[in-house]
């Protein structure tokens, strides 16, 4: 799942939805940029389907010490490590 978050001026708090990508776009990806601090893999996992099935050209992921997302990308060929 993918947590999209963004501040309603309105009402001064934060609203939080959720989708998981794969069933939100539906096209080749350019470029993806992937920063949400230590969910990147549940992000990842989220976007399998649109990975596999559309493709992503570039995919930039901020992650500290985590040895499942390297190996996910490396999996999926997104990796040159």
């Amino acid at each position: 799942m993918m947590f999209i978050y963004w501040l309603n001026k309105n009402i001064k708090t934060n609203i939080i939805d959720t989708c998981c990508l794969s069933d939100e776009i539906t096209e080749h990806v350019l470029l993806m940029k992937i920063d949400i601090l230590l969910l990147e893999y549940n992000c990842l996992l989220g976007a399998e389907k649109l990975i596999d099935k559309y493709g992503i050209d570039m995919m930039i992921v901020e992650f500290v010490g985590q040895r499942n997302i390297l190996e996910f990308l490396h999996k999926k060929k997104l990796s040159n490590i």
